[in-house]
This record gives structure tokens, sequence and C-alpha cells, in this order.
């Protein structure tokens, strides 16, 4: 067969283009022989998605572990009394004539190491005391015996009038009952008579050492004696 020598152009150039298509390592589309000679697309290469084994698990969300609140430090209990090791039994007092203002009645209190009772003057000038074991608390003037509970009985004597509104009281009232502190259980009025007033303040268990000390506010004199829990 007698052929042209275009037809053996055309041959020529198909053959290359396919040779160029077969040599190519990399996945081509496309590869077709036209009239102007062969067009190579090249396609986007698809990436394959990773291969899974078995059920996915959702993230599990981690939480940081509740701390536990820390409670907070009781506060510091107030010392008032403090330390008692050096108080004593032995009487104690202050020699002072009698004075005019009223004595305003005892006022009882219980703290950190010792119980207290406040007897308040109504003057800033030194008023006479005398704080003392006794054997048995008796009513001023008359001498009656005054029963006191406890097992002694702390006679506080003030050179001050009774206040007059309270003086109704008899010898022998008991003016605080404090049967569940650790040191005074009883306060028992004696009586007021020439302007000196006295009390008996029982003490649980036998005589405990004791302390009286003096203070001055706002025109008031305060006799405080406290009483310790030990001793």
């Amino acid at each position: 067969m007698y052929t042209s020598h275009q037809e053996v152009i055309y041959m020529r150039r198909t053959t290359l283009a396919a040779a160029i298509c077969a040599v190519a390592a990399l996945p081509l589309a496309g590869c077709q022989a036209g009239s102007g000679g062969p067009t190579v697309t090249t396609a986007n290469p698809t990436v394959p998605a990773p291969a899974t084994t078995g059920t996915v698990q959702p993230p599990v969300a981690t939480t940081s572990p509740r701390s536990t609140p820390v409670p907070p430090r009781p506060s510091a209990v107030k010392r008032v009394c403090g330390d008692t090791s050096r108080w004593n039994t032995a009487p104690q007092g202050e020699d002072v004539l009698p004075v005019r203002e009223a004595l305003l009645g005892p006022t009882p209190g219980s703290h950190d190491t010792c119980d207290r009772v406040r007897f308040d003057v109504k003057t800033a000038a030194k008023v006479g005391w005398d704080v003392r074991y006794v054997p048995e608390l008796t009513a001023d003037g008359s001498g009656k015996h005054l029963d006191v509970a406890g097992g002694a009985v702390l006679q506080v004597t003030i050179q001050a009038p009774l206040l007059s509104q309270v003086t109704t009281h008899e010898p022998g009232d008991v003016l605080a009952d404090r049967a569940e502190w650790p040191a005074m259980v009883q306060i028992v009025f004696a009586g007021s008579h020439e302007s000196v007033s006295s009390f008996g303040l029982g003490v649980r268990k036998g005589q405990r050492p004791f302390r009286v000390w003096t203070k001055v506010a706002d025109g008031v004199r305060s006799i405080i004696v406290d009483i310790a829990y030990s001793g």
C-alpha cells in the first residue's frame, strides 16, 4: 500500500505520543491523538482517606479534680484572764473610807480561764474593797447565817452603798445562779449597811485562786474579781 508523506509523519507523531504515555509513571488521563498531535491532560491525584479500624471513640473530656475547700481557721479565743498560775487564795483589799456614790450591783461573766464578777461604783475616785474566803456568809448588821451554793464562800465587801432601786433585796437573796459555770456557781446578797455592801460568791469544789483589780472608764470605778478555773 502506498503511504503518503503526510501519513508517515502522522504515524510517527502518534507512535511518539503513545510511547510518552506508556513511559510516564504519573497517573495521566486523557492521552488521546488528534489531528494536531497528542494532547496530555493531567488529573489531580486523589489522596485516599486513612483507613480506620474499629469504632472511633469520642474524645473524653478531662476535668481537673475538684479541690477540697479548706475550712476557715477558727479565730483565736480572746485571752481575758490569761495565766492564772500566780494567783492565790490569800485575802486582798484596799482600805479606803466609804464613798457616797452608789454601787451598781454585781455583773457576772465567764471567760477563757476564769469566772468574773464586776462591781461598778458611780465615781472615778478610789473605792475601798475587801475580798476573802470565809467559813460562812453572814448578813450585815444581824450576823445571821446565809446559805451559799458551792464548796467555798468568797466574801466581797465594797465600801459604797447599793443603788437605791435595788436595796429592796434582802440578805440571803440570790442575785445570780450559775450552776453550769466552771468556778463560780452563785452570788448571794449579804446586805448594805452604813455605806458598806457585802456579797458572797459561791465557789465550786473548795477554794480556788483569785485576783482583784480595778479600772476607771467614763467616770465609773470597776472592782473586778476573777476566780480561776483550776488551782
